[in-house]
């Protein structure tokens, strides 16, 4: 004890010497986790309105149909362009945190995809109209857009609450 009275040693101006220092990084690693809770958020949030529009979209193929080839063509490029922008969003948001059942579903999601896709592909190049319209109208290709749409909403279901902020990641 009397070792300490004797020395110069100030424990009091230490520590005001030290907070700042400590205080820095104890916001810094708040900040850290928050902005990565931040970006699978806004990408959970523009995940969640990339499927609801590529619902619409497949609804719109086989429900509304088209005028012609190149209107059915621009509204399957839309589809593609969508449900790969979709897809690559799902498999960022599941590598950064695996959800329970998330990812038997992008599974799933890019099974019907890529059924829906490619099958509609393969018909408007190689048919003339009526014959689209007979597939587009097909009992199969409804279920496929059903299936793929019940698909769609149970990966909105489990991404929504992140996109609000009701869930972290």
């Amino acid at each position: 004890m009397e070792f300490c009275i004797t020395t110069n040693f100030d424990l009091f101006e230490t520590v005001k010497l030290i907070t700042p220092y400590l205080m820095g990084v104890v916001v810094l690693l708040i900040w850290f986790f928050q902005k990565g809770k931040e970006v699978l958020a806004s990408e959970a949030k523009e995940v969640n309105k990339d499927l609801l529009e590529l619902a619409v979209v497949s609804i719109s193929i086989i429900h509304e149909g088209s005028k012609d080839k190149a209107e059915l063509q621009s509204k399957l490029a839309r589809f593609k362009e969508l449900s790969e922008k979709a897809h690559r969003s799902l498999l960022f948001i599941n590598k950064s945190k695996k959800i329970k059942n998330l990812e038997t579903l992008i599974n799933n999601f890019y099974l019907y995809k890529e059924s829906i896709y490619h099958s509609t592909n393969n018909t408007l190049n190689c048919s003339d109209v009526f014959v689209i319209i007979q597939f587009l109208q097909s009992d199969h290709m409804k279920d496929n857009v059903k299936k793929f749409d019940y698909f769609i909403d149970k990966i909105i279901d489990i991404i929504h609450p992140y996109a609000v902020y009701k869930k972290y990641f």
